[in-house]
């Protein structure tokens, strides 16, 4: 039986080996590997039994016994009066065998040994061959199989061997999950790739950390995804941030919108005739171009309430003009876009006579309000055949009549 040393140049702790760094070496290396163990250092000729297993010590290169850097001599150790330069060894447990010439492709096993040297975390394993050389760590646990034990490594289930903390919060790049913010609790309630305090949705999953409208605010919890909003300000409380909501005051979570004008069904005064502006000159809830009374308060919007109608039309002889002169009187029912009036005849040809040499102004016009008229004719002796126009906004006009002698 031959035992044979991996290579003489490297610190028994250095995962270039062969094998497998310390501690507690149970896996066999790859026999492609086995041929450039070197030369055998060691022949023994009595088989090994586990009560009384074979042990060889393996000579490596020098290193710094505090700092473990490599050294030719106690100058260019840099730990101080105690940081010296010195030969490294570590025992193993048969660690590879050769015979009849040929070298074997497994190794029996391969477990650490306290070897003479520096332990400063005092656990038993000198610092040359410990993974966790200032924490104390006797087991030598590396569950990553980086050149970590688990007592002092950064991510201790994620191999990392550059240890790289990129914000310094004890937690390592590799298995941070905010890389560029402190965070050493690593909290993060929706359980996606992203901690708390970097994740624009902390509370809702989102590994893509979409943000369309670039305001912090990820998609999957924005109210708004494609308007920014920083504040998320919601006044109706229906999920629809007010700068996106088409009713911001009116709760209205489905932000239906029949007339596609903006303006939500919930609080659009004309819900299926479009009109962004929602102008309502009378106020009465009814938008101007849906209600049949636009200048009557009506919120029930009947249109018998607005009809511009000339009514009591009456002609009298009392008139204070003399003998001869008639009075016209009449009323309206409703002034919504009326201009004003001709009191009219006509004679046996069928030719309209304007009696008026003037349009005869209204007065409420527009108000939606009544009023009441009078007119006086001079030498209109028989009262037959008066009329009255009513000449609107929009036509037509609309003519009454004739008048009843009163």
């Amino acid at each position: 039986m031959t035992i044979t040393n991996p290579d003489p140049t490297q610190p028994c702790d250095d995962p270039g080996l062969p094998i497998a760094p310390p501690p507690h070496q149970t896996t066999a290396p790859m026999s492609g590997l086995t041929a450039a163990w070197g030369t055998p250092v060691a022949t023994v000729q009595t088989a090994p039994t586990a009560a009384s297993p074979l042990s060889v010590t393996l000579p490596f290169g020098w290193r710094c016994s505090l700092t473990g850097t490599s050294c030719t001599s106690t100058s260019q150790c840099t730990g101080g009066v105690s940081d010296v330069c010195q030969q490294l060894t570590c025992n193993y447990l048969a660690v590879g065998i050769v015979a009849g010439s040929q070298t074997g492709g497994t190794v029996a096993a391969a477990t650490l040994v306290p070897a003479p040297g520096t332990d400063s975390d005092g656990d038993g394993i000198p610092n040359a061959c410990d993974n966790c050389p200032t924490v104390y760590n006797p087991l030598q646990q590396n569950q990553d199989g980086d050149r970590f034990g688990d007592a002092c490594d950064n991510c201790p289930t994620v191999y990392n061997n550059d240890q790289t903390d990129t914000d310094h919060d004890g937690v390592g790049d590799a298995c941070d999950n905010c890389k560029n913010i402190p965070n050493p609790d690593q909290a993060n309630a929706d359980n996606d790739l992203f901690g708390n305090v970097c994740d624009n949705c902390p509370t809702v999953y989102n590994n893509d950390q979409t943000d369309t409208d670039g305001d912090g605010i990820g998609n999957a919890c924005d109210n708004c995804p494609t308007v920014s909003n920083v504040n998320q300000l919601d006044t109706d409380h229906d999920g629809v941030g007010d700068v996106c909501d088409n009713c911001p005051k009116v709760y209205n979570p489905t932000q239906t919108d029949t007339d596609h004008d903006g303006v939500g069904d919930a609080c659009d005064n004309c819900p299926t005739v479009p009109n962004p502006d929602q102008s309502d000159i009378d106020m009465d809830g009814i938008g101007d171009v849906c209600d049949p009374c636009p200048t009557i308060y009506d919120p029930t919007g009947n249109p018998l309430l607005c009809v511009e109608n000339a009514v009591n039309l009456f002609i009298s002889f009392t008139s204070t003009q003399g003998k001869g002169s008639g009075t016209v009187t009449w009323s309206t029912t409703a002034e919504v876009d009326i201009v004003g009036f001709n009191v009219i005849t006509f004679d046996s040809k069928g030719n309209r006579i304007q009696q008026n040499t003037s349009l005869i102004g209204c007065r409420q016009c527009t108000t939606g309000q009544p009023a009441n008229y009078t007119f006086i004719i001079p030498k209109h002796k028989s009262g037959h055949n008066i009329f009255l126009e009513m000449v609107r906004r929009n036509p037509p006009i609309k003519t009454f009549g004739p008048a009843v002698r009163h």
